[in-house]
């Protein structure tokens, strides 16, 4: 399937409400990373700058602070005297993301098991739990990406939470673009229980195993059949 060469249909109005300039460059931003990350915006697609600021209802400023932010975080590419786009999908990145994200979900999870209550371990486990009995795909992706992101608040750290979203957010692009675009079939889950219990237990080391060992999985099955397809 060929990238869409423009924006035309690619989101809808931000709900009307009393926000700063620092605010609606929020909104703007992750209205856009939805888009990206669930491919309405298709990699390669290009990016009116002006149309996104029509769809979207806010003024051209919001729309180009959250361009550079995306740009920052590479799932855009903007080219002087060119243009913007989305960013292209390709084995060399999808194994960049996978060697990037593995040692911080490890970390992640140790500091998760150190500074998270009993409480949001309890909830970790409830996740995980629903996860594994939920019988739709999409289902179990919401769950994992509600229990990762539920990790990364248990870090407590300010610097490593971002950082962990923004590859969280590539992974899912990428999932998405092999299950949708190149249609495989071939795509297995693994459930959450198991680490989830670990955190919950106290066990930090069985907890970082478990989770950079879901994690590589996961961006594992992806650079194959990414490979598979060529790309």
């Amino acid at each position: 399937m060929s990238a869409r060469s423009d924006t035309q249909g690619a989101g809808r109005p931000l709900a009307p409400q009393q926000s700063t300039p620092a605010m609606l460059g929020d909104q703007v931003y992750s209205a856009l990373v939805e888009q990206i990350v669930r491919l309405d915006l298709l990699p390669g697609a290009k990016l009116s700058e002006g149309e996104l600021a029509a769809q979207l209802g806010v003024g051209l400023s919001p729309v180009r602070a959250a361009l550079r932010r995306l740009e920052s975080e590479k799932l855009v590419v903007i080219v002087p005297r060119s243009g913007t786009m989305v960013q292209p999908i390709n084995l060399r990145m999808s194994r960049s993301i996978l060697e990037a994200r593995l040692p911080l979900e490890d970390l992640a999870a140790r500091l998760a098991v150190q500074r998270g209550t009993k409480k949001e371990k309890e909830q970790l486990l409830e996740i995980a739990v629903k996860q594994r009995d939920s019988e739709r795909l999409q289902d179990k992706l919401d769950l994992d990406v509600l229990f990762h992101s539920s990790v990364y608040e248990l870090t407590r750290n300010e610097f490593l939470i971002p950082t962990l979203r923004m590859y969280l957010n590539h992974s899912l692009r990428l999932w998405h673009y092999v299950s949708r675009i190149l249609e495989s079939e071939n795509w297995t889950t693994v459930d959450s229980v198991t680490m989830a219990q670990a955190m919950l237990d106290g066990d930090e080391e069985t907890a970082a195993a478990q989770l950079t060992e879901h994690v590589g999985h996961d961006g594992q099955e992806i650079i194959t059949l990414l490979g598979e397809h060529g790309l």
